[in-house]
């Protein structure tokens, strides 16, 4: 059975896509998921103005950097997953796109060693 706002990700048997879903959740806490997959190098921030709860399932070709991965000039299979940016605009509907938006961040300005019991 599945677990409300709980995010899953897992790859496909032949590690070349990647698919991360969960139920009940809003979006802003799908987009904190997706920046915080690490794919993107960004944090993502809400600025849809959408509320409610929704369940989805969001499908990606892995992107490899390795020196397997198709170069420049090399055919890539185009009937296969798209990318996680294909896949968020088309699956999902959304754009992502940089902007300069105000963040909520953890500082932590002082750190000491506990006293012994």
């Amino acid at each position: 059975m599945p677990v409300c706002n709980l995010f899953q990700a897992v790859s496909a048997q032949d590690h070349t896509t990647i698919v991360l879903g969960a139920r009940d959740v809003t979006l802003e806490q799908i987009a904190e998921n997706l920046g915080g997959l690490g794919i993107l190098g960004l944090p993502v921030v809400d600025q849809t103005r959408l509320s409610g709860k929704f369940d989805f399932s969001l499908s990606w070709m892995h992107e490899r950097h390795d020196p397997q991965s198709p170069t420049a000039g090399e055919q890539v299979d185009i009937d296969g997953p798209p990318s996680f940016l294909e896949a968020v605009n088309e699956q999902f509907g959304l754009k992502l796109r940089r902007v300069k938006a105000p963040l909520q961040v953890l500082v932590i300005d002082h750190v000491e060693q506990p006293s012994p019991n």
